[in-house]
Order: C-alpha cells, then sequence, then structure tokens
C-alpha cells in the first residue's frame, strides 16, 4: 500500500508485516508534499507534488521529475486533483489547470547539446573585446586560446548548452586540465571559477546534457597560458646564470686577495705580538707602581688618625688633620679603583656573593651620601616599588657601583636640584636608576662616556675626574653579568640604568642593619639627662650626618629626642607631646608636611611648635609648608644660630599665648567662645564646659575628664601645660577659687 503524505514524503506499508518504508528528500525525492499516487500499466508510481509531477520506479528506485518546463501547467498541484481514466490516461490538476498524458507515450530526448563560451572575467572584472587589457582578440565564443599575465591568475568562465527543450535542466560536466582530476565538476550551474592559479599552460574541458541526462560526446575547450612573473622568465633565468659566473670570478679574485692578505697578517701579528709584550710590561709597571703607592698612604693616614686623636676636638690643628685624612682616603679610593681595573684586565677579581636585602643595603650606602649632597643644596631621594628584595649580591662590587654614580650625579648638580636612586625588581632582574637634574651629557661625548680616562671636553668636566669611575663600573657590572646605560639631554639631566640578574643561590646572611636599626647607636646621639624645666624638643631625620649636626647645635639647650622617619615622628609625638618638633621634609614613611597636617589636626598635639628643614627652597614648597601649619621653614644648609633664634622666638610666643590663655581661661565672664580656627581655644572651651559641671564633685579626677575628651591621662596634663603653663590640678583650683569668688560677690550664699 502506497500512502502520500502532506510533508512527509512517500510512505510504503507491507500490510502482512505491518513494516513501514519511507521515501522523502532526504533519500532523492523532489519535494516532501505528495497530493496524489497513481500507478501505470508498468507498476511505475505517479505522484503529483508541489515541484511537479514525481515518477519513481519501485524496482529499479529510480526517480525523474517532470515540472512546468516540460509542460507541466505548473510545479504545484492540488489535493484530491488526481485520477486515472480507463484507457490508461492519468490526470493531475494544479493551481494553473489540468495535466493529462499517456505514460507509455513518453520518451527520453535523444537530442544531445554542446557548449559554447558565454562570458569571461579575470580578477572579478568582466572583460570584452574592446577592453584596454587586450586578453581578446575576438569574442569569448570564438576564442581558442588565451594568454595571461601572472597577475592575471584568477578567471571565472560562463557558457551554455545549446539545448532549449528545458535549458534549466541541462547539467555541465567540466575540469582544468594541470590543475585538477578529470571530469572534477558536474553541476546544472553554468559558471565556472579558478583562484591563484599558478604560472603555466591549462586547458578548460567541458561537455553537457540534456534534461534527460543523455550525455553529449561534443567536448569544447579553451587553452589558457599564464605568462610567470619578470623574475622566472627565460631572459632572468639567463641573467641569474650571467651573475653567478661573475660571482664566481670575483670569489676568485678575493680568494688571490685574501691569500695576500693572510701573507701580511703574518708579518702585523709578530708586530702586534712585540707590542702586546711591551704593553704587558707598561702593564706590570703600572699595577707594581699602584701598589707601592698605597704604602705611604697607609702611613699617613694612620699617622693622621693618630694626631687627631691626641688633639682636642676644639684644637685648632684638628682642621688641617682631618683635610689630610679625607684627601687621603681620597687618593687611596683612587689607588683601589685602578687596582682593581687591573685585577678585572687580568681576571683576577673574585666575586664573593652573598644573600640578603639588597634593597636594604641600597639604603645603607645612599644615606652616606646625605650629607654631600645637603652641602651641595641637592636633594638626594631613595625610592623603590618593593619593601624588600632578597638577591646575591657582592657587597663590595655594589658599593663600589653606587658610589661611583651617586658620588657623579651629585658633583655635576647644580644647587637646587634633585638626585633620585629609584630600584626596582622586574621579574628576575634588578633595575637600579640613578637619575640627575644636572648639566647633561653632549650627544657627541656620550658613547664615549664608560671609556678609561676618557673626560668630555667641557667646562663642567674639567672641573675634575680622572675616568676612571665609570669605566671601572661597566666592568664590575659585566663581572656581575649585568649591563649598564646612560641617556642624557644637555641642561636636563642624566639617567644611568644598572640592570642585574637576580638569583638566589648563595647562603643567607644578615645584611647592612636598616637606618632604623642603627638611628642613634651610629650617630652617637644619645639625649642627656636635663632637669625638668629644659624644653624638650623631637628631631625627626633620616639623615644621620644631619641628625648629629643638629644634635650638635642644640644638645646644651634643649633635652633632645629622635625619630628617623614621618611616621615614627607621628608617633613619638602623641606619645612624648614635646615643646617644639624639627623635622625634614624629604623622610620614608611620611614627609615634613605629612607630619605637620597630621599633628597640627590632631587636639593633643595642635599647640605644639613646628620647624621644618629642607633643602627645597622653591616658593611651592615654602608655601606648602606654611599651609599645612609649620611655624618656621628653613632652607638647608642653615646657620646654627638662625635655627637656635627661631626656636627661641617660638617658645617666646608659646609663653605670650600661654598668658593669653591663662586670662581668657579665669575670666569671670562666661565661658569663653570658641574663635575661629583656634584649637587651642576650642581644647580650654571643652575643658571649662566639663568642669563647669562637675566643679562641686569632691571625687574629680583627671583620668575623668581625659577620658571625656578622648584623651590619656599624659596627653591632657601635657596639652594642658603647654596652653595654660599650668598643670591639671592648680588649673581646676584655680578655676574653683574664681568661682567661689563670682559667687562671693553676686549671691547672699555662705561661705
Amino acid at each position: 500500500m502506497w500512502i502520500g503524505t502532506k510533508g512527509g514524503g512517500l510512505h510504503r506499508l507491507d500490510t502482512r508485516s505491518r513494516q513501514f518504508e519511507y521515501l522523502d528528500s532526504q533519500n532523492g525525492l523532489p519535494n516532501n508534499v505528495i497530493y496524489g499516487v497513481l500507478n501505470d500499466e508498468k507498476g511505475t508510481l505517479w505522484l503529483s507534488s508541489n515541484k511537479g509531477i514525481i515518477n519513481y520506479d519501485p524496482k529499479t528506485k529510480a526517480i525523474r521529475n517532470f515540472t512546468a518546463a516540460d509542460g507541466m501547467q505548473s510545479d504545484e498541484f492540488n489535493t484530491k486533483a488526481f485520477a486515472k481514466a480507463k484507457d490508461g490516461k492519468l490526470l493531475f490538476g494544479g493551481i494553473n489547470g489540468l495535466s493529462t498524458f499517456y505514460p507509455k507515450d513518453l520518451v527520453d530526448n535523444p537530442h544531445t547539446p554542446s557548449v559554447q563560451m558565454t562570458n569571461l572575467a579575470i580578477n572579478n572584472q568582466a572583460i570584452s573585446v574592446l577592453d584596454s587589457a587586450s586578453v581578446l582578440a575576438q569574442a569569448i565564443e570564438c576564442t581558442e586560446q588565451l594568454t595571461l599575465s601572472y597577475a592575471q591568475n584568477s578567471i571565472s568562465l560562463d557558457f551554455a548548452a545549446l539545448e532549449f527543450t528545458a535549458p534549466s535542466k541541462n547539467t555541465f560536466s567540466y575540469y582544468l586540465e594541470g590543475a585538477e582530476a578529470a571530469w572534477s565538476h558536474t553541476t546544472t550551474d553554468n559558471s565556472a571559477t579558478y583562484l591563484n592559479l599558478a604560472p603555466g599552460n591549462y586547458t578548460f574541458k567541458i561537455k553537457a546534457a540534456n534534461g534527460d541526462l543523455v550525455w553529449s560526446d561534443q567536448v569544447t575547450t579553451l587553452d589558457i597560458s599564464i605568462r610567470p612573473p619578470w623574475y622566472r622568465s627565460t631572459l632572468a633565468y639567463g641573467c641569474y646564470f650571467l651573475l653567478l659566473g661573475l660571482i664566481f670570478w670575483w670569489s676568485r679574485q678575493l680568494q688571490r686577495r685574501r691569500l695576500q692578505l693572510k701573507y701580511n697578517l703574518e708579518l702585523e701579528q709578530k708586530e702586534a705580538e712585540r707590542l702586546k709584550e711591551l704593553d704587558r710590561f707598561r702593564s706590570r709597571l703600572y699595577t707594581n707602581i699602584t701598589h707601592e703607592f698605597r704604602t705611604p698612604l697607609t702611613v699617613i693616614l694612620g699617622t693622621s688618625e693618630q694626631m687627631q686623636a691626641q688633639k682636642h676636638s676644639n684644637h685648632p690643628e684638628q682642621r688641617q688633620l682631618s683635610l689630610i685624612r679625607r684627601n687621603g682616603k681620597n687618593l687611596l679610593n683612587l689607588v683601589n679603583q685602578m687596582l682593581d681595573l687591573s685585577k678585572i684586565e687580568h681576571n683576577k677579581l673574585q666575586i664573593n656573593y652573598q644573600q640578603g636585602d639588597v634593597l636594604s643595603y641600597l639604603r645603607y650606602l645612599t644615606e652616606s651620601y646625605y650629607s654631600l649632597a645637603n652641602s651641595r643644596n641637592v636633594l638626594l631621594k631613595i625610592e623603590s616599588n618593593q619593601p624588600k628584595i632578597y638577591m646575591d649580591y657582592d657587597a663590595e662590587k655594589m658599593r663600589q657601583i653606587i658610589s661611583n654614580l651617586l658620588s657623579n650625579a651629585i658633583k655635576y648638580t647644580s644647587s637646587g636640584g634633585k638626585v633620585l636612586l629609584s630600584v626596582a625588581q622586574e621579574a628576575d632582574q634588578l633595575k637600579i636608576e640613578v637619575k640627575d637634574t644636572g648639566s647633561g651629557i653632549a650627544p657627541a661625548d656620550l658613547p664615549h662616556i664608560f671609556e678609561r680616562y676618557y673626560q668630555a671636553d667641557d667646562e663642567i668636566s674639567k672641573a675634575g675626574g680622572t675616568g676612571i669611575g665609570l669605566a671601572l663600573t661597566r666592568e664590575l657590572v659585566k663581572l656581575l653579568e649585568g649591563n649598564i646605560n646612560v641617556e642624557s639631554e644637555l641642561g636636563k639631566g642624566t639617567t644611568f640604568t644598572v640592570v642585574l640578574p637576580i638569583r638566589q643561590q648563595a647562603p643567607l646572611q644578615e645584611t647592612v642593619p636598616l637606618v632604623e636599626e642603627v638611628q642613634i647607636a651610629s650617630a652617637n646621639i644619645e639625649g642627656k639627662s636635663h632637669l625638668q624645666q629644659v624644653p624638650k624638643l623631637l628631631l625627626i631625620e633620616d639623615n644621620l650626618d644631619v641628625v648629629e649636626y643638629i644634635t650638635s647645635c642644640l644638645e646644651h639647650d634643649y633635652e633632645l629626642v629622635y625619630a628617623y622617619n614621618g611616621q615614627a615622628g607621628i608617633d613619638r609625638a602623641l606619645e612624648l607631646t614635646p615643646d617644639l618638633i624639627v623635622s625634614d621634609v624629604m623622610m620614608p614613611k611620611k614627609t615634613g608636611f605629612e607630619v605637620t597636617n597630621t599633628l597640627k589636626k590632631d587636639e593633643r598635639t595642635s599647640h605644639i611648635p613646628i620647624v621644618l628643614l629642607t633643602a627645597k627652597a622653591d616658593m611651592e614648597s615654602r608655601l606648602a609648608g606654611l599651609k599645612r601649619g609649620a611655624d618656621v621653614y628653613l632652607q638647608k644648609p642653615f646657620h646654627p644660630e638662625e635655627l637656635l633664634v627661631n626656636l627661641a622666638n617660638l617658645l617666646a610666643l608659646r609663653r605670650k599665648l600661654q598668658a593669653k590663655y591663662q586670662q581668657l581661661a579665669f575670666a569671670t565672664d562666661e565661658p569663653v567662645a570658641s574663635l575661629v580656627d583656634d584649637p587651642e581655644q576650642a581644647f580650654l572651651q571643652k575643658v571649662q564646659q566639663y568642669l563647669a559641671a562637675e566643679l562641686d564633685n569632691p571625687n574629680l579626677k583627671a583620668t575623668d575628664i581625659a577620658k571625656a575628651l578622648g584623651m590619656s591621662r599624659s596627653n591632657l596634663y601635657a596639652k594642658l601645660s603647654a596652653v595654660t603653663g599650668m598643670s591639671f590640678n592648680i588649673y581646676l583650683r584655680t578655676l574653683r577659687l574664681q568661682k567661689a569668688k563670682q559667687l562671693l560677690q553676686t549671691t547672699s550664699l555662705t561661705v
């Protein structure tokens, strides 16, 4: 039983086995909508659909399709519009009428079509006889040979079969001989395209079949030749062979010259050996003499140290002895650098690696140059993107590298300039930059800056130097498997960059102590025991030389306490409440500006006078310090007397303010109102308001009011004493007496 469905194709039911089979568009049926099913006397089935009449042979499984192109009323038929006449005629109704036929009268079209070319396109551009490209000498239909350049290698061909019974059903089979297998393409499409053909000769072959798939034996051909580019032409290959001949001749000539040069070189080598032996002699002499320099220098330095130790610190000869020692050490350092260069030349300089925090060691080295920088009014600063950097390093080699770079940077930076040492860890490398705002290096001198004994020919460079320091620095960096380079611009400054590998293979050792750990011990600036009436001064400074210098200026008049950075200074000020604070501006953790801003905004320390010391003397920096509440802003280097006078004036002003606050605090009128931007007045008002409510409390203690004000007991005592000059108990007693006096004068109460 054959069943046509609307959308499911043709179904076959075996009524004995009750098994279904399906025929649809997935296995060859042109359309899945079947309106009617009729059979002919041969047993084949005729199906009406939405895509014409379908003829299906159940025995051979062959499928043929008849559409409007074959004479049907249309491609679309209707439901229930089908019938079979007694004489075998089949009738099918569709949207444009009725199609009738006798199946036995249908025969295949015997005509086999030939093929003609109709259009040509090259590189997606249509080509005609009149085009300037001159590809076609005549119409494509009459062309048998195409000759194209190597750039015209993408071709499209249009063609047509000369069979017009059902043109849309004509089928083509073609291929490009020389580029693909025979008859690779079979399609009803009348166009063929080939892209990026290589230079060579090809033949396009094509044949056609009619709508009943009856193939023609006639094959149409088109020869296509694509010329190679000029560099692959016959002429080009001739030139190549000629060039090879010239190269061969030239190589023979070169070989003859090389033999001549070899002979000359042997003569020169003998002369070079003689000169090298002379150079080795000079080098040995140079090294021996340098060694001999060290002996008298050692004696001079040792003797000067003994003499200096025997003299009193105020002895007039101390200055001359210090001068001898300083210059003797400079000369000894120069001799050592010359010896190190000699050792590097002979591969005798040893590397002594140790593992530790190289950043703390670099900070330690930089500390020794703060006094030199301050003496030249140069701001020296070190910064890093890491808190610690552990690696293998040679302490002595690192000291020599950093010392040479920092001393040069400070030396060639004018007053008011800046030298920055930045240290960063980038992957497995340590990057050290020494950047200054000095005079810079001329472009002509820059390539020679690391050459031994080289000095730039300008007035600045003639000021001093031997040309050894940077040469030794480069050799030391290379010895440590790193590299160094320099960038500079005249008038704007210079940047030296050292890059060293980070390894962690050496034994872990303690590095040089941090500045915080050696702050007091190495400077020998322990505070002296003073009487209580001596003002207490907090010195916040990270440079040990500056700390020692200021200590020598102030230790006889003040009780000194110390802090090694800005944050420690804030903590010490809140803990001790000193009478005065002297602070540097450029410090680690917190700057002097931040210290001033923090302490002036804190009620516990807002009254303390603050003196800022800095090498940054520009107006912008001075205004920044004063705006944050600094009482005095002194420029480094300063005269000791200038500092002492300013401190004395601040103490005198503080005493005048104490008298003013005493008068206001014990006025018999209503409690004094807080003045605008006067934190001390505001503090006194809060104290008075609290005490006014507790005057008749016999158990009132300082801890009670301190807790109410959010202060410690010691902070309250220190703050009240600094503002009024009175202790808490005396202040409370005086306030009660004032209140009693007021009551006796204004009321009738008994004593």
